[in-house]
């Protein structure tokens, strides 16, 4: 009978994830998926198990690993002494190509921690795959992520699933987002220092991988393009128009005053807003100097007309519409 007893403490133990953040205590216990077999994995183990899965395709697994992984990086989040769980953690969905890793970088200013609920598809940035359990910790507060998530069905079951109140979409003119698509594979404007010269080689190497070579010019390579961008904000811009409450939306053009923007954005998403921001780059944004602000430059009048017409035509009806054209 002792033997038994001690046997049930054990498998109880085993079920149950517990950490201690200085006078909090927060309990997770995961329900899909037993912690027996990963208990004595170590995280080097689990990473490479994990990029394994992911590199055939065999998201399941993948995704099995990375429960694990989540709670193992939340550990290190605790163990961090600017670490704030008090601030409210927001999910959030940046547009491509729409300053989003600036605005990451400016959640990051104001004291959050980077934290992902998600992993991506190794194609696909805006294919991404949830994890309940990351996404529990990550609404336990103080942690941001940058994200191009559609809004597609395993994406929105799980913010249901967690009772997500309201989600933020940051949008730009997708003819923009397309242009600056063509020079981000074409290695410009990834920042300063040893983090630039990385995204810029990764962005060379994904460019290979591509579909639509940046080599083929900007006007080719835009009007190929432009239909993924402008259908990436139409999913959001339905999205909000069956559930209104849900979305608060932000423009590329809020920028200009990045802290009157994140004041009505955490505001409507009832947060506060704790700290400023530097409304000029820094050398961690992505930053490309720009001749002219016209998407229109550089493109042939053939690719101008189709871009527009293209775009007028998969988001024009929408009311946001006179807020993301130029």
């Amino acid at each position: 009978m002792l033997f038994k007893a001690m046997g049930a403490l054990r498998q109880r133990f085993q079920r149950s994830f517990y950490i201690r953040e200085r006078h909090t205590f927060v309990k997770h216990m995961s329900e899909s998926s037993s912690q027996r077999f990963f208990w004595h994995e170590s995280v080097a183990s689990l990473r490479s198990q994990y990029e394994r899965f992911r590199a055939i395709d065999d998201n399941a697994n993948a995704l099995a690993c990375f429960h694990r992984l989540a709670q193992h990086g939340f550990r290190g989040l605790l163990g961090m002494h600017d670490f704030d769980p008090s601030r409210k953690s927001i999910i959030s969905a940046f547009q491509a190509k729409s300053g989003g890793t600036y605005l990451h970088n400016r959640m990051l200013q104001l004291g959050y921690k980077e934290f992902s609920w998600f992993f991506m598809h190794r194609l696909c940035h805006s294919l991404c795959y949830a994890s309940d359990d990351a996404l529990k910790l990550y609404l336990s507060g103080g942690c941001t992520c940058h994200t191009h998530a559609r809004p597609h069905p395993n994406i929105l079951a799980a913010l249901d699933r967690a009772r997500v109140e309201k989600i933020w979409v940051h949008l730009r003119n997708p003819a923009e987002c397309a242009v600056s698509a063509y020079h981000h594979y074409c290695g410009e404007g990834h920042g300063e220092g040893e983090i630039g010269q990385q995204r810029r080689e990764k962005a060379l190497t994904d460019s290979r991988r591509l579909p639509v070579h940046p080599e083929i010019g900007k006007s080719e390579f835009v009007m190929q393009t432009i239909d993924w961008h402008a259908e990436w904000a139409a999913m959001w811009l339905q999205f909000a128009q069956t559930r209104p409450d849900l979305v608060v939306f932000s423009f590329y053009r809020d920028l200009a005053d990045p802290h009157a923007m994140l004041s009505r954005v955490f505001r409507e998403l009832g947060a506060e807003l704790k700290g400023n921001v530097s409304a000029e780059p820094i050398g961690q944004d992505r930053f490309r100097r720009k001749e002219s602000s016209d998407w229109r430059t550089d493109l042939s009048p053939a690719a101008q007309s189709q871009v527009e017409h293209r775009v007028r035509e998969i988001i024009g009806h929408f009311p946001a519409f006179d807020s993301l054209w130029s």
